[in-house]
């Protein structure tokens, strides 16, 4: 390492200073690629979006004015303070990333949640409790992502200006690719073993690189059809623990040759090369000589010339509050050990360095801790020297472009950036969608249901007991379902069986996640035993026979209620949303690829495996419970429901209206119809609200409620004494029920539909050709 006093040095200076606890901490920083606007994300004040002319004056660095300044403020003086302050996230905003064309400005948080904000014409104005004016610019949250089980902790846009993909790091051990111009999932990573803390897309577009705390960073294949990644580097890591950092966020070079890993076993940032992801530590010192450890990694977005070399700069930050950058030849085949241009150390009171950012120039670095300091260093051509544009920079973006042009064929290309006065619904794909407005449940719903409120429409009671399965139970918030799933969040302690449990069924199972595990227990007089898991427990159901739960790894797992494994705990594609087990052990998980399994335990085989059909999803779901013929129903917020038959291996759609649902979810559902034929109404059916439940009957495989209808039905015809057309309808409907496809209903046409019959019409009045027919049909012709 070079002797920094050899070296000219930046100009370092404070651009903002809080000083009023640990919850002031700034987290997260970015600036827009057009280089208007920088991003900040906190614990306090959510994300602030701040022009970037208050980097040439510290002064503004100010909220907007409160009523009593108002007399003393002027537009043009406001254009350097904070044009917005965005609070949608329920919690902590851990980072912020502005999209390669500044578009868009992605942020993660504490409430496992990705928010997509984009700038809509007009003033903002200012959240509830907030004492301000109105904001300088309306910015929108116009999608939000739901997907990850845990804390959202990183995140990277692909670098491509005309595609909206982007990856997302979280403390569920997982990496998720989505669209975001449609809010879809598209991949998930898995492979770590521990919290995921740090990803970064490559600029050439070929790869993503994240990394975890379990001591390794794994590069993958961008669009590789395997689940595996393509390297995985541990050697530098393997005496290191990065748990007590709060992210480790690792950068790729400019031209994508180099990858700057962070939290080196000996304390420093981690060199690994493109071409054969070797690897290798770059210490630093303080000015004690001691060894700096290193948590955030953001490369120069420029190459710079330098004494006859292309070079690279990265800047890392470090413990202590310490943070530096580096110089580097731009080679991955140079082993040329990189340069200490620059240490900063004391300026933000041993708090840890949280985020570094460039300006898209290259001039000026941005540097936020957790004590809430910002700090900028201006560089000059005596620092860096002079910028030249790389021919692999150059051609960069044509490479990404069209390694995305296939997959993301839907995306509006080529827009351009748009300021304040130009509408948003001409041209944006996100805010062409419907805009929602998510409402959570209570804190104790427990029943682990991806639920909605809209404006209008009554909360499903988690109270309500079911009859033929038991509900799951978690800890989880409401969910926006209305193109995937999402995700349950992590409930500190529930109990399972509580909700929906039959008077013999299991009692006193009780699961508590603390630290980074889960324990499911049982307080039963009987038996007193516990189980811990590895991974916190988001869902769980239970009936007489078996204990099923779900842990935030999608693992499920099938113990006996003696604490046993039954069934080795099964890997699934997918964060699991929803559980239902009946009382013939027939389990049932939905997941949020909209994919539903159905296992018989006993058996121990799978029965069911089909995704839910795009067209079915057309509103929130409210639930999915499993139909009397054993086979999934899905019920929609709207009141429509979906039924799967097996038979005709298609959805049904049962219901389409909210006054039909729930008498219809009682008859797809729990099979009873509440009281049999005594539910239905007197009087107040015509013909076709008869045939249209004897279909419903038939489509959701409850025969016994269809026997009870067709009795009510043929009773129906015959009080219609003025219907010439009567015993003609009651012919056809005998006949069409006796000879009712996949179940032999003869003896009940014979014993109770024509014995009705006989009581008011002599069958001797009816034409010879029905009798001949229905003799012939309970002699077994039925061709």
């Amino acid at each position: 390492m070079a002797d920094l006093d050899t070296y000219p040095h930046p100009n370092w200076e404070i651009v903002h200073r809080v000083c009023h606890g640990e919850n002031d901490a700034i987290l997260s920083v970015d600036v827009q690629p057009s280089g208007k606007r920088f991003a900040t994300g906190g614990i306090i004040d959510g994300i602030g979006i701040w022009s970037t002319s208050l980097l040439r004056d510290a002064s503004k660095f100010t909220k907007p004015p409160s009523k009593i300044e108002k007399k003393q403020k002027k537009k043009e003086e406001d254009a350097g303070c904070c044009l917005a302050l965005i609070q949608r996230h329920q919690g902590a905003v851990n980072v912020v990333r502005w999209s390669s064309d500044g578009r868009y400005l992605a942020s993660g948080g504490d409430d496992f949640i990705v928010c997509i904000h984009e700038l809509q014409p007009g003033r903002g104005r200012s959240s509830f409790g907030q004492n301000m004016e109105l904001q300088m610019e309306n910015w929108a949250c116009v999608e939000m992502l739901r997907g990850h089980g845990l804390n959202v902790v990183d995140l990277a846009w692909c670098p491509s200006s005309d595609s909206y993909l982007l990856c997302t790091a979280g403390l569920d051990r997982s990496v998720i690719m989505w669209d975001a111009s449609k809010g879809t999932m598209l991949r998930t990573f898995k492979g770590h073993e521990n919290f995921v803390k740090g990803v970064a897309w490559d600029p050439r577009g070929e790869f993503i690189a994240s990394q975890s705390d379990d001591g390794s960073v794994m590069v993958w294949k961008v669009d590789g059809e395997g689940g595996d990644p393509i390297a995985k580097i541990t050697e530098p890591f393997e005496a290191t623990s990065t748990s007590m950092s709060f992210s480790s966020r690792l950068s790729w070079s400019p031209d994508g040759g180099m990858l700057c890993a962070v939290g080196a076993s000996i304390q420093g940032a981690v060199r690994i090369s493109r071409e054969d992801w070797s690897s290798s530590i770059v210490t630093v010192q303080d000015s004690n000589k001691k060894n700096i450890g290193v948590a955030i990694s953001r490369y120069n977005p420029q190459i710079f010339r330098w004494r006859g070399e292309s070079v690279h700069y990265c800047a890392c930050g470090g413990s202590r509050g310490m943070f530096m950058v580096l110089r580097g030849v731009s080679d991955p085949t140079s082993n040329t050990e990189e340069f200490l241009v620059s240490l900063v150390e004391g300026q933000f009171q041993q708090k840890n360095v949280a985020d570094l950012a460039w300006t898209p120039d290259g001039q000026i670095l941005l540097a936020v801790s957790m004590h809430g300091t910002m700090m900028k260093g201006v560089f000059t051509e005596r620092n860096l020297g002079i910028p030249i544009k790389s021919q692999v920079m150059e051609n960069q973006k044509d490479s990404v472009s069209s390694s995305f042009a296939s997959a993301n064929s839907t995306t509006i290309h080529g827009l351009a950036e748009r300021e304040g006065g130009q509408s948003a619904s001409e041209c944006s794909p996100l805010t062409m969608r419907k805009k929602r407005r998510i409402t959570p449940t209570p804190e104790n719903d427990r029943t682990g249901l991806p639920l909605i409120s809209e404006d209008a429409g009554p909360v499903p009671d988690p109270q309500k007991p079911t009859v033929h399965c038991q509900t799951c139970c978690c800890g989880g918030k409401a969910h926006d379902v209305s193109n995937f799933f999402g995700v349950p969040e992590v409930s500190a302690e529930f109990r399972i069986g509580d909700v929906a449990e039959e008077k013999d069924g299991p009692r006193g199972l009780v699961v508590t996640n603390t630290g980074g595990g889960g324990r499911l227990s049982s307080s039963s007089s009987e038996k007193c035993w516990s189980v811990d898991m590895s991974e916190p427990i988001l869902l769980g159901t239970s009936n007489a026979s078996y204990i099923a739960i779900v842990t935030s790894a999608n693992v499920l797992q099938v113990l006996s209620h003696a604490g046993r494994s039954v069934i080795s705990p099964m890997g699934l594609p997918a964060n699991i949303v929803s559980l239902r087990i009946r009382e013939d052990s027939r389990l049932m998980a939905a997941m949020s690829d909209r994919r539903i399994k159905i296992w018989d335990l006993d058996r121990r085989r799978c029965t069911f495996n089909e995704k839910i059909e795009e067209c079915v999803l057309k509103d929130k779901v409210e639930c999915i419970e499993f139909g009397v013929n054993g086979y999934p129903v899905v019920c929609l917020k709207n009141g429509c429901m979906y039924a799967y038959n097996n038979d005709m291996e298609s959805w049904m759609l049962v219901c389409s209206s909210q006054s039909d649902a729930t008498f219809t979810k009682q008859i797809a559902v729990s099979g009873t119809g509440q009281q049999g034929e005594h539910c239905i109404p007197q009087g107040s059916w015509d013909g076709s609200k008869f045939r249209h439940y004897l279909t419903v009957c038939l489509d959701v495989g409850n025969i016994e409620q269809y026997k009870r209808f067709a009795s009510r039905y043929v009773q129906f015809l015959l009080d219609q004494r003025r219907d010439s057309e009567r015993k003609k309808k009651i012919e056809d409907f005998c006949i069409e029920v006796a000879t009712t496809p996949n179940v032999d209903l003869r003896d009940f046409v014979q014993n109770e539909l024509l014995e009705d019959v006989k009581r008011d019409i002599p069958l001797g009045t009816f034409q010879t050709s029905f009798l001949c027919r229905i003799n012939e049909i309970m002699d077994g012709h039925m061709e």
